[in-house]
């Protein structure tokens, strides 16, 4: 029964389209032209063959007048704005160049990428060259951006507050430790880091109720393999926290610090020596007239500065002059040697490009090490008076004893 009536069923449907290819054959043939014309399916169909031809036949002629807007390898863009925390920065992929941008319809960020291209890496001001974010500063390769040489690279912010926030002590004397005969000596000198950080100290070291200042870090790339590195990172301004990320293959013997006021680090390998020397600490032997003993980091001016060449440079009268003496004296080597220098800069890079990647340690995923202060914290923005008043409550409970640094986390979001 259920066989004769599915059969019954297709021969209806095979006598309902034979009646339909009747009546279409009986149309007079100017109707037959109006119902192809109104079928939408058939209209489109017709524009894109019309287009795909006219597609085929541009592209060839475009390929031939503008051979540079086909050209194929990836392109990074340079920025001089904040990346995102996943460390995107303006690459682009091979692929990404499509048709209708090609033929001047549409837009893919190439076009983006060729003017962001024009943007400088570094600004020139009255006394040496600032550095943008994503730029990195070397002793002679430009153009090199932070994900040039980084993998994973993540901006440090006011709200990356770091995992620990703990100590270092300055040394007792303004003597630095003599490097060893086999050791290069590479050093940094910059006015002005160029990420800020959560991380605040009292503008006056003596009175820690002044005003919170807050510190800034900059990433140190090492990648000399040539020999055993003493890097000496020196902080012409105040509050530069160093950031040190190494290569595989690069011995670090030891890090020296010098500062005027406050200064940190992180990324400091077990096997490497370390050492930080606190400009202020000495001002009543320079005040005294010991030229011996003046380790407050100034820049070496340059002709085209709009400073005096001997002047308050670096804050202090006899600047650089006084600086570069005493660090001869200490090292033996004049404070010009391998030395890389700028007002401001974020990344510094010690060595040649790397030719893979330095896997990036962020700010917030390490311990920092900063200079021992009465009322240091690692805060964010949200947090500073709840950090502010944790400090006077703990001075209020050992009296005039130096109070720990302390980190408060960010407040949860819900």
């Amino acid at each position: 029964m259920q066989n004769d009536q599915q059969q019954s069923f297709q021969e209806r449907i095979k006598r309902i389209e034979a009646k339909k290819r009747q009546y279409e054959e009986e149309l007079p043939p100017e109707l037959k032209r109006a119902r192809r014309q109104s079928n939408p399916m058939a209209r489109l169909l017709v524009v894109g063959v019309v287009f795909l031809a006219l597609v085929g036949l541009s592209v060839p002629l475009l390929m031939s007048q503008f051979p540079d807007r086909f050209a194929s390898p990836t392109e990074t863009a340079t920025l001089s704005g904040d990346t995102a925390s996943n460390g995107a920065s303006g690459q682009l992929d091979p692929g990404s160049v499509s048709i209708m941008s090609l033929l001047g319809l549409g837009g893919t960020g190439t076009e983006g990428a060729e003017a962001a291209e024009e943007v400088p890496l570094f600004r020139e001001t009255g006394i040496g060259r600032a550095y943008e974010r994503l730029a990195v500063l070397t002793s002679d390769t430009e153009g090199l951006k932070v994900d040039d040489i980084a993998a994973h690279f993540q901006l440090t912010t006011g709200s990356s507050v770091p995992s620990e926030l703990g100590t270092f002590q300055t040394n007792a004397s303004c003597m630095l430790e003599r490097p060893s005969s086999r050791a290069k000596i590479v050093s940094v000198i910059l006015d002005k880091p160029g990420m800020p950080t959560p991380v605040r100290f009292p503008e006056n070291a003596e009175d820690p109720d002044s005003s919170l200042v807050e510190a800034g870090v900059v990433d140190v790339f090492l990648t000399d393999t040539t020999a055993p590195l003493y890097v000496v990172l020196q902080d012409a301004g105040d509050g530069t926290i160093w950031n040190l990320q190494l290569a595989e293959g690069v011995r670090l013997d030891h890090v020296a610090l010098v500062f005027d006021n406050e200064g940190g680090i992180l990324g400091l390998p077990a096997r490497a020596s370390f050492e930080a020397v606190r400009g202020r600490d000495f001002a009543h032997a320079a005040a005294a007239g010991d030229v011996d003993c003046r380790p407050r980091p100034a820049r070496e001016p340059e002709g085209d500065w709009n400073a005096p060449r001997a002047g308050l440079i670096g804050g202090h009268a006899g600047g650089y002059d006084d600086y570069s003496a005493w660090f001869e004296r200490q090292l033996g080597v004049p404070a010009s040697e391998n030395r890389i220098s700028a007002v401001e800069a974020s990344h510094v890079l010690i060595g040649p490009r790397p030719e893979t990647r330095i896997a990036y340690r962020p700010f917030d995923r390490q311990e920092v090490l900063f200079s021992r202060s009465d009322a240091t914290i690692a805060s964010s923005e949200e947090g500073v008076d709840a950090a502010i008043n944790s400090v006077e409550q703990a001075e209020a409970a050992v009296g005039d004893a130096p109070v720990r640094p302390m980190k408060i986390d960010l407040p949860t979001s819900n």
